[in-house]
C-alpha cells in the first residue's frame, strides 16, 4: 500500500456517522467491534417495504442494521464503532463465525425472492410486481433493488472504505447468502453477481482516490 494511502488512514478520529445518514431511532447494540471499526459489511434484504416497520421491528427482535429505503434513503441506527445482532448463525472462510460482531449490517428495503402465482409475480405478502422490476436468476423470481438503493448501496461503501482504508476491506462485503447458506439475500435482487459488485466497488474507489489525487 502507498504512502498515499497511508496519508489517506492519518485521521485523528475517523466519523462515526455517515454524514449523508438518517439517524432517528437507535437500534441495540452488543459492543465494540474489535477495531473499533467494521471489516466489512453483509448485505441484506429487508423481505418487505416499509422503513420504519423494518426498523421498530428490528428493535424489537434486538437487531442491529442500517437500513436503505425505496427511495435511497439511509437509516443509520448506531454509531459505526458498536456492532448489533444481523447475521444470525454464520460463518467466512476467512472471517470466523459469529460475523455480526464484524462486519456492518446493510439491509436494503426490498421483497426479495418473489413467488409465481396466476397472475405474474407477486411477494410472499401477496403484492404482484411488475415484470421490469423482476430479476430472474436460475428460475427464480427476485424483486430488484431500485436504482436509488443501488447508488445509496454503493455511496455509503465507498464512505465506508475512505473513512477507514486500513480496516475496512471490500472482500468483506458479502451477501447474507455468502455467509449463512439457509438465506437467499440479496440473490438477484442486486442486479448482478455478488463478485461481480465487489469488483466494481474497487474499480469505483480506484476512480475516487484518483478524483481526490491520491496514488495507489
Amino acid at each position: 500500500m502507498s504512502t498515499e494511502i497511508h496519508r489517506l488512514d492519518k485521521q485523528e478520529r475517523k466519523q462515526l456517522y455517515y454524514p449523508k445518514a438518517r439517524i432517528d431511532k437507535e437500534m441495540p447494540t452488543q459492543g465494540e467491534y474489535e477495531n473499533g471499526y467494521p471489516l466489512g459489511a453483509v448485505i441484506h434484504y429487508t423481505a418487505s417495504g416499509s422503513s420504519l416497520y423494518d426498523i421498530d421491528h428490528g428493535i424489537k427482535n434486538n437487531y442491529c442494521y442500517w437500513l436503505i429505503a425505496e427511495d435511497g434513503t439511509v437509516f443509520q441506527t448506531a454509531p459505526l464503532s458498536r456492532w448489533g445482532y444481523h447475521a444470525g448463525k454464520s460463518s467466512h472462510p476467512l472471517l470466523g463465525e459469529s460475523l455480526s460482531s464484524k462486519l456492518l449490517g446493510i439491509e436494503v428495503d426490498c421483497p426479495g425472492k418473489l413467488q409465481r402465482g396466476p397472475h405474474g409475480w407477486r411477494t410472499w405478502y401477496g403484492s404482484y410486481v411488475r415484470d421490469e422490476k423482476v430479476v430472474l436468476v436460475d428460475g427464480h423470481g427476485y424483486h430488484k433493488f431500485t436504482p436509488s438503493q443501488m447508488l445509496s448501496l454503493e455511496r455509503v461503501l465507498l464512505w465506508l472504505k475512505l473513512n477507514n482504508p486500513l480496516v475496512f476491506s471490500f472482500d468483506n462485503v458479502v451477501g447474507h447468502s455468502e455467509i449463512s447458506p439457509r438465506k437467499s439475500d440479496p440473490g438477484g435482487s442486486l442486479g448482478m453477481t455478488l463478485d461481480g459488485f465487489r469488483e466494481n466497488l474497487k474499480a469505483l474507489y480506484k476512480d475516487e482516490l484518483s478524483c481526490l489525487g491520491v496514488q495507489t
